[in-house]
């Protein structure tokens, strides 16, 4: 292909002949109407159109197809030849040997799960654990900055907003229904009526924001999206969590998880929470030395206080709240928040204690990968046992400067914000009634 390749480009320097390329102009062939469409859709402009056609009608493509037709032959027979290979699996040596085709031993390595777990000290910001895949030497991939689609692991950032701009209690109790928000209202800026779905149907009944955010509901963060009435309110927060706000669609559906972030934005920004509110950049190299020990680089810590120590210790409770179901199998206080998204493709779990925050993504190395139902592919069941069974290690680790007895501190002049739900009831008689919806089903994120 190559001398082919020369030829052309001398001639018209402009040409990219890639497979791609060289395949559009053969579709071209049977279908004349082909790079319209190509056009249509902006996959390619008038001048790539012009070239094309200029190669077609060259003395060239005759002898470009005939190279392209036995180039592919030869992938095609190499490709499907079976050879002795290694490939990765889960024993001592983290490979073994096998005779398949190299087809298959793509297919066989994207049935594997990958995992980007990072945990960080939320009182230094210093990374202590960082985990970029299963496999760097099969799966050179890093997932910790890889960024794919957080799911209800954001929703706790949307109670906090609302309860730190309107002072509400993890007690306030809201119906379960649909929720609307229409073109108008607030300051969205919709064109048409957005009104999303729970995973379930709708239960009709009234519950506490301690579990809408426990039992991951849609309704109940639509509900406090509607309230806050924008979402720049929710940006700016999250900003001061660390995560780059442009990374966040100025969009209603922010509320269900619909934003693509990282896993070193997502634990980076849960670590507030467990440091009382106070952020910390994270460090992964402290300082570096040459060979005479003199120093090159010194990390400048960043830190700052983003969130009042009393409505962060709100958030605590809720998240404390939230992962009440995984408490009995540590020693070490904990809360947290799944994530699913779209499909099942990504399963989250964003994990904090007094002293160790971790944040865990399972997912494929390829975003068309995913399970079929939720029962496999939830974060509950990808991410949230990693988290489990890694702080039982270091709970059971010898020589490990790890206390699983610390506890999460109440500051010091106490809550301003009810956190007990009987006393919350005493005060109010009457739930607070939300604004009429209607039933529908959508996949929860």
């Amino acid at each position: 292909m190559g001398p082919v390749i020369d030829s052309i480009k001398s001639v018209y320097p402009s040409a990219r002949l890639l497979d791609t390329d060289i395949q559009r102009m053969l579709n071209q062939e049977k279908d004349k109407h082909y790079f319209k469409k190509l056009s249509d859709k902006k996959f390619v402009t008038k001048d790539q159109i012009k070239t094309y056609k200029a190669i077609m009608a060259s003395k060239y493509w005759k002898l470009l197809k005939k190279k392209q037709r036995e180039l592919n032959l030869a992938v095609r027979k190499a490709f499907n030849t079976k050879t002795k290979m290694k490939v990765f699996a889960y024993n001592d040596k983290g490979e073994k040997t096998v005779v398949m085709t190299p087809l298959d031993s793509i297919k066989y390595h994207k049935n594997f799960l990958q995992t980007g777990v990072l945990a960080i000290d939320p009182h230094t910001g210093y990374i202590k654990a960082w985990v970029g895949g299963i496999n760097f030497k099969y799966f050179q991939y890093d997932h910790i900055n890889t960024k794919r689609q957080v799911g209800s692991t954001f929703k706790p950032f949307i109670y906090a907003t609302a309860i730190i701009n309107k002072g509400i209690s993890p007690c306030m109790k809201v119906q379960d229904i649909q929720y609307s928000i229409m073109p108008g209202d607030g300051n969205f800026g919709l064109s048409k009526i957005w009104k999303p779905g729970n995973a379930e149907e709708f239960t009709h009944e009234y519950m506490t924001l301690y579990d809408g955010l426990l039992k991951s509901k849609n309704s109940i963060s639509v509900y406090l999206m509607k309230e806050l009435k924008n979402v720049d309110i929710v940006r700016d927060f999250v900003s001061k969590l660390g995560i780059d706000k442009n990374d966040i669609p100025r969009q209603p559906s922010i509320c269900l998880g619909s934003a693509d972030l990282s896993v070193m934005q997502m634990t980076q920004a849960y670590a507030v929470f467990a440091n009382k509110g106070i952020y910390n950049k994270p460090l992964f190299v402290l300082r570096i030395e040459d060979r005479e020990g003199r120093i090159i680089y010194n990390a400048l810590p960043e830190q700052k206080r983003v969130i009042n120590e009393d409505h962060n210790y709100v958030i605590v409770s809720m998240l404390r709240y939230a992962a009440k179901y995984i408490q009995h199998k540590l020693k070490t206080p904990v809360g947290g928040k799944t994530g699913t998204t779209n499909d099942y493709r990504d399963g989250w779990f964003m994990g904090i204690s007094p002293n160790l925050v971790v944040g865990t993504w399972v997912g494929g190395d390829e975003q068309w990968i995913r399970f079929r139902s939720i029962k496999y592919g939830q974060g509950a069941y990808m991410a949230r046992p990693i988290f489990v069974k890694f702080l039982q290690k270091l709970e059971n680790g010898k020589n490990i400067d790890y206390d699983p007895n610390v506890q999460f501190e109440k500051p010091e002049g106490g809550v301003s914000i009810e956190l007990d739900c009987e006393v919350y009831d005493k005060l109010k008689e009457e739930p607070q009634t939300p604004l009429d919806g209607e039933e529908d089903f959508e996949e929860d994120l």
